[in-house]
């Protein structure tokens, strides 16, 4: 059963990355945004900075960790739609003053906030 343990894959968290400094900025930067567009312009930072390789340096001189061929789609499109068409201005107003803020700090916090033991993925997970 212990060397079952041993052989648990683990969930691998934006704090295990190599550019969790960057990260933990930009996180701290997208609770700071008011704006549907700073919303966008945040996302796909942070998108960039966890699915970009960490050999390919530290972003260009802009701040850009995607390279500029890369076919990058604003992350959550959904997200993006409803406050752009479905949501009313106090819907907007609390999310951007009160939800993404408080998101943006937990998120920002995991690394003192996930198990000491790190996590593992279930044995369905594992199967597929």
């Amino acid at each position: 059963m212990a060397s079952e343990a041993k052989l648990k894959k683990m969930v691998i968290l934006p704090c295990d990355l190599p550019r969790w400094n960057e990260i933990k900025a930009a996180l701290n930067h997208l609770g700071d945004v008011g704006t549907i567009e700073e919303l966008e312009s945040g996302l796909s930072t942070l998108y960039c900075l966890v699915h970009s390789e960490p050999e390919s340096g530290s972003g260009d001189t802009n701040g850009n960790y995607c390279n500029a061929g890369d076919d990058i789609q604003v992350p959550f499109p959904g997200l993006i739609y409803f406050l752009m068409n479905t949501a009313t201005q106090k819907e907007k107003s609390t999310f951007f003053w009160r939800v993404l803020p408080m998101m943006a700090t937990l998120a920002a916090e995991i690394e003192t906030l996930k198990p000491a033991g790190g996590l593992q993925y279930s044995k369905q997970q594992e199967g597929k």
